[in-house]
């Protein structure tokens, strides 16, 4: 894990406005963030049958690139 630095909040009339982080800290979040969003779209697939044995993609893999 990086090492995250605390954000910079900045205020607005007593509210929060913008937050001030370091690129490895952003770099992290958003990396985190697309983590979470393709293991939502894997549990969609399998929650929908859209899923393929793992016999059969090697299989395809293979037929593709002629193994």
């Amino acid at each position: 894990m990086p090492n995250i630095q605390n954000p910079v909040f900045i205020t607005r009339n007593g509210t929060g406005d913008l937050a001030v982080m370091s690129i490895e800290t952003y770099e992290f979040l958003a990396g985190k963030q697309e983590l979470y969003t393709l293991i939502e779209e894997g549990l969609t697939q399998v929650k929908d049958g859209r899923v393929k044995s793992m016999k059969g993609t090697i299989k395809s893999i293979r037929d593709k690139i002629k193994i």
